[in-house]
């Protein structure tokens, strides 16, 4: 077992975390153990510890579920075709170049299904 320490600054957010996997483990089976969070960002100023890990690697799976999601209702999706923020109650905001409507109404489903009502808008 080769046990690695990384630095994890998300994408999603300021918040900077420790974590450690085991790189004898397959990349998709990996799992990632919380040890220590490095920045808490202000979105997550109100949570502590291995809290922040959770809520934050939830919301980074998200962004990047959503771009999956994008890509089976349109085939021709282009991750340059993807723009997405965090508002204010942490919903994730999307924005997809060259969707129809149809497709629009139809992600927008999808996420629903997967997330929960309101958890994703796309817009």
């Amino acid at each position: 077992m080769a046990l690695h320490t990384q630095r994890w600054g998300l994408d999603t957010c300021g918040c900077i975390v420790l974590e450690t996997w085991d790189d004898t483990e397959e990349a998709a089976a990996r799992v990632h153990t919380f040890q220590e969070m490095e920045a808490i960002c202000a979105f997550h100023a109100a949570e502590q510890g291995e809290a922040v890990y959770t809520t934050i690697r939830a919301e980074n799976r998200r962004k990047n579920l959503v771009a999956v999601l994008a890509k089976s209702v349109r085939p021709t999706f282009r991750d340059a075709d993807y723009t997405w923020a965090f508002d204010a109650q942490r919903r994730l905001v999307v924005t997809i170049v060259g969707l129809t409507n149809a497709q629009r109404t139809q992600l927008q489903a999808a996420a629903d299904l997967q997330f929960g009502p309101g958890v994703v808008v796309v817009q």
